[in-house]
């Protein structure tokens, strides 16, 4: 067998702006294995998921998000909860202090 770690009841935040195909597989693997999943299309839409639901943590694609005025504001909102950044730029070089990044 594996170890594994139970998404059950997880809520977790996709944010990617142009909703390709990545997102959608990313989503649909984490649905089914039990993780609630919310889909934002940019980072000022994040913040209100982030207000309204107890998130477990959040995936950002990165080209995109790190643009934003929102995404300092999305990533200190996020407080402690584990963040991971993907895409083909790299990550921003600007210190997020709670942030937990994957």
């Amino acid at each position: 067998m594996y170890n594994s770690v139970c998404l059950v009841g997880r809520v977790i935040l996709i944010v990617e702006g142009d909703r390709g195909p990545f997102a959608q597989q990313l989503r649909a693997a984490l649905d089914w294995v039990g993780a609630r999943t919310l889909l934002a299309s940019t980072p000022a839409h994040a913040r209100d998921y982030v207000a309204c639901f107890d998130l477990s943590a959040a995936t950002i694609y990165s080209d995109d998000a790190i643009h934003s005025v929102e995404f300092p504001q999305l990533v200190k909102e996020m407080g402690s909860m584990p963040i991971l950044l993907y895409g083909s730029e790299p990550p921003p070089h600007q210190p997020f202090k709670n942030a937990r990044f994957l």
